[in-house]
């Protein structure tokens, strides 16, 4: 699981993490039911990631797809993909905003100039990566108002979030927070990418 499957499923997000935000399609289909495979992706993620054909194999010798690997775990979706290369990427934006408001003195409220919520098009601007500012869906990330307490907020009564597979800031698949467990603990998906261990790392982070 953590051998061939786990470098399968790997080389699946870092190619669908660089088709981010354009290139979309190549990756994923997004239908009325949601967002599906393109089942053709898997021979891109091989080549890039330089897997022989042992490698992207099964155990019987028969060459995996994505068909084969959702039979195996069906966690293994766009969505759950999405989710965590999305978290990923929040913590850097979220990371990015502190540093900047810290710098700038914006988290002070009364040090607040403009409007918060087109800071993170500011930021992706002055950094001449626009890409990274994007979710896993290909939407940009948001600056919104929240009257939660947020994870290591960039500027008290905003935070950092993702609008979420259905693009629509506001609905229950929003993602806002960099820690959050996106697999279930017994999946074979979360066996072959570490998801557990990643997350009792992330519990004992300390700023």
């Amino acid at each position: 699981v953590r051998g061939r499957v786990g470098r399968l499923i790997s080389a699946v997000e870092s190619v669908v993490e660089s088709s981010i935000p354009s290139r979309l399609d190549e990756v994923g289909v997004e239908g009325p039911q949601g967002w599906t495979w393109n089942r053709e992706m898997l021979d891109t993620a091989v080549d890039r990631a330089g897997i022989d054909d042992e490698g992207s194999a099964g155990l019987d010798g028969e060459p995996l797809d994505i068909d084969a690997l959702v039979a195996l775990d069906p966690t293994f979706t766009f969505d759950n993909v999405a989710r965590r290369i999305t978290r990923r990427r929040l913590w850097d934006v979220v990371t990015s905003m502190r540093r900047m408001t810290h710098q700038e003195n914006l988290d002070l409220p009364w040090a607040h100039r403009g409007d918060p919520a087109t800071w993170i098009a500011s930021l992706a601007e002055s950094n001449g990566d626009s890409s990274a500012y994007f979710d896993a869906w290909g939407h940009p990330f948001v600056m919104r108002r929240t009257t939660q307490p947020s994870f290591l907020p960039a500027v008290p009564g905003w935070e950092v979030a993702s609008a979420g597979p259905d693009g629509t800031i506001g609905t229950r698949d929003d993602m806002s927070a960099p820690f959050v467990r996106v697999l279930p603990q017994a999946s074979l998906y979360a066996e072959a990418v570490g998801e557990n261990a990643l997350l009792a790392r992330l519990s004992r982070v300390a700023l």
